[in-house]
């Protein structure tokens, strides 16, 4: 069942989040039977990487919400993440799509869905992880500018036609040849709407006056 709580984790992981499964081989040694065994074991986990502790408790707080699931931050003070080790839970969002900064793509459901919350909630979580913190006119306090960054090229086009079906345009542009990054610029009166609709904790970092 897809809840607003499950989309947002969706866009989470489509803008930080990754998906690995792989097989290790090894030698074990048994101290008790001082013998050496070959062992074979499977990793699988989706990973979601930030380093902002507002966005992180968030993605705590939507899991424990959605899932019933508590986890802790953990990794490096320059590199965060928040793993889901929870086989049940990574059946559940690979259902929806893979993980990984060319791999994700808008799942079907909400894409496709009437229930423009659902794609409101996928979208805040989404512009979390991708996005940069509005440009502000400072003398009028007022955002003129909300943009999003991806490698992502095919789901940056899906962003734009689920931005579309929610009357707000949008402007899609190469950003940096070296990191073959794309950039998503949303200008104006669309930048506010967008902000108005999602509520993005970027922006509760910083209080604007105006979003008219």
């Amino acid at each position: 069942m897809m809840t607003q709580e499950k989309a947002e984790i969706i866009g989470f992981l489509c803008a930080e989040g990754s998906h690995y499964n792989y097989i290790c081989n090894y030698w074990n040694y048994d101290h008790r039977r001082n013998n050496s065994y070959f062992r074979v074991t499977r990793h699988e986990g989706i990973d979601f990487g930030n380093n902002n502790p507002l966005i992180l408790n968030r993605f705590l707080y939507l899991l424990k919400k959605c899932y019933k699931y508590e986890r802790r931050v953990t990794g490096v003070p320059n590199a965060k993440k928040i793993v889901i080790g929870k086989k049940l839970i990574i059946k559940d969002l690979l259902k929806f799509t893979d993980y990984g900064h060319l791999k994700w793509r808008i799942p079907n459901f909400i894409f496709n869905t009437r229930n423009k919350i659902l794609k409101l909630y996928f979208l805040r979580g989404f512009y979390e992880g991708d996005g940069v913190r509005p440009d502000l006119n400072k003398k009028k306090n007022l955002i003129i500018r909300v943009r999003f960054r991806s490698t992502n090229l095919i789901g940056l086009k899906q962003i734009i036609k689920l931005l579309k079906d929610l009357n707000i345009k949008s402007n899609l542009h190469f950003s940096s040849r070296i990191k073959k990054e794309y950039e998503l610029s949303l200008y104006g009166k669309n930048a506010r709407l967008f902000i108005n609709l999602t509520k993005p904790l970027k922006c509760r970092v910083r209080r604007f006056a105006e979003l008219r």
